[in-house]
């Protein structure tokens, strides 16, 4: 007697239903997916009870044929291939013909349309695994109307949540697809209830700022990089607007909302030093690949996808958000407002700027620079020399002793430099750790050492070999031989950095010159802690290894909690973070200041 049996088509529709349709968002995105499709300017879902008791779907597209209807619900029928060579390069957001046939195995469907030119529509009815058709009057496009969703399978209506709860899924659908196509008017409606609706201008801020709210559109910044074949543009939010989950981030493949963990991973690495470890920016990436170099039929809902060179899609987005946040003016703000209470404000860019702020692709890869030629603006330079390391002072030639620390303040570039400064009142010092200053309008506690160090990354980071300073007594550091080869491989780059180096063993390197930001500092601390850094770095690019091996170098030279500094020393910190305001966090993400507004303080003592 055999055992194995041949379901029927309504059986086989009802289990291919729970790979395409898990909730009613499920069957949201694959009507929305169809109606986008069909080249609609406007675009209607409507919900109850949080989409399990009805989903309308309603556009303005091309509609369907009467004689296509029936087969419309049909396993496998699509309009959008012919053949299975056709998904290489398929350009249409669906194309495996399931979708219609999972939701009418599993719901009461009904699905009205009429062609342009046409009198009247039809309207066909499917229950249980049969349909009729009939004429009707209606406007040109087409409506779906999805009723009982998982009637006859109880079983997965257990595991929906509550209805508000699948409702929120369901808008989150909508929205990712205003934003994907801001030329399209969407209206997303749920138990009678207005709750989204986009203008469908084309503007992509403006969709942004219907779907995510004005707030955080106003503090997102323009990205943009290439790398190869591949280009990405779109926003990331200033890191002050960061969450502390990563379900805002959302990545557009032409055009097709993805959860990809390339673009995540690129993306974490690009933030890594500007914010914590458990903070995410809010991000509109839109990544543009070749269409034959990327497969979008990894699973059926379509979400997943795999790049034939994950390599450039990393490297794309990398070094456009690194691009757009390492830009002086991105961050920049008014004089009182560098810092707030609990964080940092960061400028809002404004829908009239239209982020056309100038942004740059990474320089290793084979790229171009995108919009602008402007350059950003250069900062102070600090001097060649300073006591201790830590008090900029003027250009020196080599080999010429440091000026004492009162004459290096008493330089007319430093006080220049802090005449230029916000005005502020240098308090005094907590717990050795961190500095208080008040300014007219707020009292700001810094933290000396996060501060510090970011200023150090920076400006060696901004070094050149011109910004060097010879020691009077070369340095000879004893490393590991491993460490050794790691230095000597990157001698050029640390040369432009305004290292001096050579090998004298295997496992020793002398050390001629530093760069002037860190003299006084201690060479063997400083280039172990870069090869260490370097070692760690794994498969990471070179220039992001050397990146990383800088925010280690800079933590060690920085000032240090615990221990009592001078109060020039402190006051040139000051200086420099209140002077430069898109020094926010320190190079590990952690933040560098906190803010008390006066008035705030007044509350607290009735005042």
């Amino acid at each position: 007697m055999s055992v194995i049996n041949i379901l029927d088509s309504q059986s086989a529709n009802m289990i291919a239903a729970g790979e395409v349709v898990e909730r009613p968002a499920s069957a949201v995105k694959e009507l929305v997916e169809n109606a986008i499709d069909a080249h609609a300017k406007n675009i209607s879902v409507e919900l109850k009870g949080g989409g399990v008791a009805m989903i309308r779907v309603s556009d303005d597209g091309c509609g369907i044929l009467a004689e296509d209807l029936p087969k419309a619900v049909l396993r496998h029928a699509t309009s959008k291939i012919r053949c299975g060579t056709d998904i290489d390069g398929v350009t249409t957001l669906g194309f495996r013909g399931e979708a219609l046939a999972a939701i009418s195995a599993v719901s009461h469907l009904k699905i009205i349309s009429r062609k342009e030119g046409e009198e009247l529509g039809n309207l066909l009815s499917c229950e249980e695994g049969s349909t009729t058709l009939e004429e009707v009057g209606c406007p040109v496009g087409t409506t779906v109307l999805v009723e009982g969703l998982f009637y006859n399978t109880p079983a997965r209506r257990k595991f929906l949540k509550k209805d508000m709860t699948e409702s929120a899924a369901c808008r989150a659908v909508v929205e990712k697809a205003a934003i994907s196509h801001p030329h399209i008017a969407f209206k997303f409606i749920s138990d009678g209830e207005l709750k989204l609706s986009t203008t469908g201008n084309g503007s992509l801020p403006d969709a942004i700022g219907d779907t995510l709210g004005a707030a955080k559109a106003k503090d997102l910044v323009r990205v943009e990089g290439i790398a190869e074949q591949v280009t990405v543009s779109g926003y990331v939010s200033a890191p002050s607007a960061a969450v502390g989950r990563n379900t805002a981030q959302n990545t557009f493949v032409n055009g097709r909302y993805v959860i990809s963990k390339t673009v995540q991973a690129a993306v974490k690495e690009a933030f890594k030093s500007y914010l914590p470890h458990d903070r995410y920016p809010v991000t509109v990436l839109f990544v543009e690949v070749p269409y034959k170099f990327v497969d979008v039929n990894v699973h059926p809902a379509k979400t997943e996808i795999k790049f034939a060179d994950e390599r450039l899609v990393y490297e794309a987005v990398f070094y456009g958000i690194r691009g757009a946040l390492s830009r002086n003016d991105a961050f920049t703000g008014k004089e009182d407002d560098i810092f707030v209470s609990g964080g940092d404000v960061i400028p809002a860019v404004s829908k009239e700027q239209g982020f056309t702020r100038p942004v740059y692709t990474a320089p290793a890869l084979k790229t171009e620079r995108v919009l602008s030629a402007e350059e950003p603006k250069k900062d102070f330079n600090a001097a060649e020399l300073g006591e201790e390391g830590f008090v900029p002072v003027k250009t020196m030639e080599a080999k010429v002793a440091a000026p004492s620390l009162k004459t290096v303040l008493d330089t007319p570039s430093i006080q220049k430099e802090i005449s230029d400064s916000p005005k502020y009142r240098y308090v005094g010092e907590l717990y050795d750790a961190y500095l208080i200053a008040e300014t007219a309008e707020a009292v700001y506690i810094v933290d000396k050492h996060a501060a510090h160090e970011r200023i150090l990354y920076e400006e060696i980071r901004k070094s050149t070999k011109s910004q060097s300073q010879s020691l009077l007594v070369p340095d000879v550091v004893e490393l590991s031989a491993a460490d050794t080869a790691l230095l000597l491989e990157n001698k050029e780059y640390l040369y432009t950095m305004g290292f001096d180096l050579d090998a004298i063993g295997d496992n020793s390197i002398i050390v001629r010159a530093l760069p002037v930001v860190i003299k006084g500092a201690d060479s063997e601390s400083l280039l172990s802690a870069f090869a260490s850094a370097l070692e760690r770095g794994g498969a990471l690019p070179i220039e992001e290894k050397c990146d990383r091996a800088l925010f280690t170098m800079a933590c060690k030279a920085a000032l240090k909690a615990g221990i009592a500094n001078d109060s020039a020393h402190n006051k040139w910190v000051l200086n420099k973070l209140f002077a430069d305001g898109s020094i926010k966090y320190c190079p590990h993400g952690r933040p560098v200041a906190k803010m008390f507004i006066r008035r705030e303080v007044n509350k607290w003592f009735d005042r």
